[in-house]
């Protein structure tokens, strides 16, 4: 039999069982403790650390916030016409964060760029998600000639997860019926209407108004970062949006564009809209807009962008581009009070509609490739030898360092002879014993020489530049040139290191005071010369717009004439200009003497520049620049325009007549009037009388257009 257990045995075992159960239990309960506390801070973070981003998450699961795209504002001629609008158009977008990336099976996205396949093909099934490479393939055949590699590559561009991505703009009203046939099977896809810009006019305002263009993914962070601290704030602009590129748009970009709006939406588990979230001025649904309060996220209504009134005609416009035709060149008319730009054309032109959509690489490569240079902003940025128009300045800088009078005379036998080489004029044969009025009328090139080279090209450069040449004039778009006026120290500087050029030579300072040589200027900059001489020596800067209208038709900012300096001329120095000037169109002899117009006196001079390539060879592109610039009328001036046609050969007959033309258009109503009182007055002389009235001065009969004598060999005024 076993033997029984002895007494301390059994109390060794009593008093062990309890302290092994006590560490047991304890250790139970220290586990117990930091689960609980774990739990306890998880919730916590979950709650209120963390508990409104978590609601927010929470809510966009069934809640998405909606934009509401702003117009732009219009844009508007002098006489209110709009040349610029807005038109609805759709855009397909996705939410990078709705969307899945590429499948991680390279035959799966093998398969997707092999090519579009057939939607009926396609076993669809409703999903709340999908990844990009299945949405491509289904999207595909609904959009016209959009491979799945395109729609992928757009994707994966995307700046940011969380903001909307454009996948195709401006959608046909076929691809439209289509995507909304399919979009139970588009998961993450929708469709936002946006506005989009039109150009009724097409070319005709093409360089003045510009073009818009999608912002560029490195261009939006740029962008982002230069609003971030302003009231528009870092959202301003995002992925799909466009803005102004190039002319007035980009000038005017942050008044023409908008503030967008936002709305809610309830969606489904497959991303399809339930319902939205309305204003309460607007009827809805009475829970939508609880739910906008709730979330405090009311309807925030768009703001449209600001309104241009610009300073520009139409119909000058109109009839300025049409007149200038398949040639190639520009027209600028301006007030000379004012500065206010009344035409601004350029020929061969672009339709801005094209960059609306992403311009295809053929139609990159025809426009910049083009001879005639189309994307050319040619009033502004196109820089030409000035011609025989410098010769006013000339004129000013003689006169003005009291070198010379205006009775001073020069004997022009058809050539002058600086240095060792012959210097012509025009005229080969010569002008005789010619002043300075006769020099301007017939555009001797022999007096200019010995003017210039009397006052010296320094004195004629800074008299150029109180005329505001050989800087930019101020207008605000385009990249305008600033052209140049040469001078001995900007030769120097030219040339430095290239040992016997730098020197600016007599030979130099012949060609350049004839507007040849080094000396550029642009149409913008010439139209403005004749103003100041036109008005007697005020420099204003060149106005484009005159008003900008906020969206409730408030005046925000009104363009005013803006005086940049004077011309230290004395008036006397300026009518005699001016005289040389009218006799160039009005008095026989005139080198435009054939485009005066009979009840409307004008000033103005013609001019012929030599192309750099003069002499190469036979074609157009060889021929010389035609010039014209003038002002009107005579005896009060009002307007002063420059007209340049490239390889136009002669000022007289190329130029000459489309300044005519605007003239006559923009003085139509004067003209009608004087012809009316003409008219009456050979009525009444055809009536019998009582007794004898004082003699009519006889009327000048002399037919007007065509024509002319500006640089033609062989032939003097005299001879006309």
């Amino acid at each position: 039999m076993p033997w029984p257990p002895r007494a301390d045995t059994i109390s060794l075992r009593l008093e062990q069982r309890p302290r092994d159960l006590r560490a047991r239990l304890s250790g139970f309960a220290a586990i117990m403790l930091i689960a609980f506390i774990v739990f306890g801070a998880r919730l916590w973070t979950l709650q209120i650390v963390r508990g409104e981003e978590y609601a927010e998450l929470a809510l966009h699961n069934h809640l998405k916030e909606r934009e509401i795209p702003a117009p732009r504002g219009d844009i508007f001629d002098a006489h209110g016409a709009r040349i610029a609008e807005v038109r609805a158009s759709f855009d397909l977008v996705v939410s990078p964060r709705d969307i899945d990336g590429a499948p991680e099976h390279p035959e799966r996205v093998a398969g997707a760029l092999a090519g579009p396949t057939e939607a009926a093909s396609l076993p669809w099934d409703l999903e709340s998600r999908t990844n990009i490479v299945t949405l491509a393939e289904r999207l595909s055949p609904l959009l016209d000639g959009m491979p799945p590699e395109e729609l992928i590559q757009r994707f994966e561009e995307a700046p940011s997860r969380w903001r909307p991505v454009v996948l195709r703009t401006d959608l046909s009203q076929a691809e439209l019926e289509r995507l909304m046939a399919h979009r139970p099977e588009l998961p993450g896809v929708r469709v936002v209407s946006r506005h989009k810009r039109n150009y009724p006019d097409g070319e005709l305002f093409a360089h003045l108004l510009g073009y818009m263009r999608e912002v560029r993914a490195d261009e939006l962070e740029e962008l982002r970062e230069r609003y971030r601290d302003t009231s528009y704030g870092e959202d301003w602009y995002e992925s799909g949006d466009s803005m102004g590129k190039y002319g007035v748009e980009a000038a005017y970009e942050s008044y023409l564009r908008g503030i967008d709006g936002t709305y809610w939406v309830q969606v489904d588990v497959h991303g399809r809209e339930l319902g939205r979230s309305t204003g309460p001025e607007l009827p809805g649904d009475e829970y939508f807009r609880s739910i906008a309060h709730f979330l405090d996220q009311a309807v925030v209504p768009e703001v449209p962008g600001h309104e241009l009134h610009l300073t520009v005609r139409r119909d000058l416009q109109e009839l300025a581009f049409g007149l200038l035709g398949e040639q190639s060149g520009a027209v600028v008319m301006m007030e000379v009070d004012t500065g206010r730009v009344l035409t601004l054309a350029n020929a061969p032109a672009f339709d801005p509609a094209i960059f609306s959509s992403r311009i295809s690489p053929e139609q990159w490569t025809e426009l910049s490739e083009d001879p005639a240079h189309p994307m050319v902003d040619k009033a502004l940025q196109g820089i030409y030898p000035p011609g025989s128009t410098w010769k006013m300045l000339v004129a000013a800088a003689v006169l003005g360092t009291d070198t010379w009078n205006k009775d001073t005379t020069v004997s022009c036998g058809g050539y002058l002879k600086v240095g060792r080489r012959r210097f012509h004029c025009w005229n080969r044969r010569g002008h005789g014993k010619v002043n300075l009025a006769k020099a301007l009328k017939g555009s001797c090139d022999v007096y200019f020489y010995r003017a210039g080279l009397a006052a010296g090209i320094d004195e004629v450069a800074r008299y150029a530049r109180m005329f505001g040449m050989g800087a930019r004039t101020g207008i605000g778009i385009n990249s305008e040139s600033g052209a140049l006026v040469p001078t001995k120290e900007w030769k120097k500087r030219r040339f430095k290191g290239q040992r016997g050029m730098e020197a600016f030579t007599a030979g130099d300072t012949a060609s350049a005071v004839i507007g040849q040589g080094f000396t550029l200027a642009t149409p913008m900059q010439l139209a403005r010369m004749t103003a100041v001489l036109a008005n007697g020596g005020t420099v204003h800067r060149p106005l484009l717009v005159d008003r900008v209208v906020g969206p409730d038709g408030q005046v925000v900012e009104r363009g005013e004439p803006e005086v940049l300096g004077h011309v230290d001329l004395a008036p006397e120095h300026f009518d005699s200009i001016r005289q040389g000037m009218y006799d160039v169109v009005q008095e026989v002899g005139g080198t435009a003497r054939r485009q005066r117009i009979r009840h409307l006196p004008y000033a103005g001079k013609t001019g012929t520049a030599q192309v750099v390539r003069l002499g190469a060879g036979k074609g157009k592109q060889f021929r010389d620049h035609a010039w014209f610039v003038a002002y009107a009328p005579y005896d009060n001036p009002e307007v002063a325009i420059s007209v340049l046609v490239e390889h136009g050969e002669h000022g007289s007959t190329a130029a000459a007549p489309i300044a005519r033309q605007m003239f006559e258009l923009y003085f139509r109503d004067r003209i009608e009037g004087a012809k009316a009182e003409e008219l009456a007055r050979k009525e009444a002389k055809k009536r019998p009388k009582k007794q004898t009235a004082e003699p009519t001065p006889a009327v000048d009969d002399e037919p007007v257009g065509g024509g002319g004598l500006d640089s033609v060999p062989g032939l003097s005024p005299e001879e006309l």
